[in-house]
């Protein structure tokens, strides 16, 4: 189909961990990162990479939620027993997996708790390799115009959606804040108040030192040497300022971490929903949601 760079198959299923029904989602994890760049901002106990290839290494990893991992104390390599629906007889049984991460954000996954396995796995334990969602990357064109098509393939017997689409009408834990124009003036303000202290500091000092400075001339100091006196006087209120702002921003990012506002990953490219090249950086708040802050380019 015209638009369409790769079609990557989802495995949606529904499993009992304890008492509690989450969702599972079986994927190709040597194939799953075609359908678009996993973040490593998603995950913890490894980045998206290492934790795809141990999915594939080890069938019978699972990704689980943070929440989970709390509720029994799971450590690395635990064995978790979880109940899925067997595809021939519908009832539930139990299958064996091992614990390997935390998945905090996955492509379709809701919010709350969900986990991440080997499709194979999960079609030989359950006896069906049903899929439940297709994701679909584009080669560059629109997100609206690939579904526009296909649409017209599966007709009415298919939900279709794009990313465009669900940005728009989708309230989501994942909120992106357009920063350019706050930027921009923020970096005027600061440049010309570091102009400005700089030669409000020289100025004084130049004044307060004219009766030092005619000393010096009259025992045979010369202008170069005056000059280097002032210029290197200069140059530590610079690096002086310079490590004062190193420091600010050191206690700022204390302060964040404090606060539980912890920099998950950035800056780092990324297309925006103005369908624009920018930068972003991604940070949790106190309550675990995901906040991107994008300025464009």
């Amino acid at each position: 189909m015209p638009g369409v760079r790769s079609v990557e198959p989802l495995q949606h299923r529904f499993a009992y961990v304890g008492a509690d029904l989450q969702d599972l989602y079986g994927v190709r994890p040597l194939s799953i990162g075609s359908a678009g760049r996993l973040q490593d901002a998603w995950f913890s106990g490894g980045t998206a990479g290492r934790l795809m290839r141990q999915l594939a290494a080890h069938p019978d990893s699972v990704l689980v939620s943070a929440e989970t991992v709390h509720d029994f104390q799971l450590n690395p390599g635990d064995l978790i027993r979880l109940r899925l629906q067997d595809g021939r007889t519908k009832r539930y049984r139990t299958v064996p997996f091992h614990y390997a991460g935390v998945a905090k954000e996955f492509p379709t996954a809701p919010t709350d708790s969900f986990l991440v396995a080997n499709a194979a796995y999960v079609a030989k334990a359950t006896g069906s390799d049903a899929v439940g969602t297709f994701l679909i990357q584009t080669n560059g064109a629109g997100p609206g115009t690939v579904a526009q098509r296909v649409r017209k393939v599966v007709g009415t017997g298919a939900q279709v959606t794009d990313v465009d689409h669900q940005r728009r009408i989708v309230g989501s834990n994942l909120t992106a804040v357009e920063l350019s124009g706050l930027t921009r003036v923020e970096l005027a303000f600061a440049l010309v108040l570091a102009a400005a202290s700089a030669g409000l500091a020289l100025a004084l000092g130049l004044h307060e030192r004219r009766r030092a400075f005619a000393i010096a001339g009259a025992l045979g100091a010369h202008a170069r040497q005056l000059g280097g006196f002032v210029w290197a006087e200069s140059a530590f209120v610079t690096v002086g300022g310079l490590l004062l702002g190193a420091l600010s921003a050191a206690a700022l990012s204390a302060m964040l971490d404090r606060a539980g506002a912890k920099v998950e990953e950035g800056p780092v490219g990324r297309q925006g929903g103005r369908r624009k090249a920018g930068s972003s950086v991604y940070v949790r708040d106190p309550d675990g949601n995901l906040l991107e802050f994008i300025i464009y380019s």
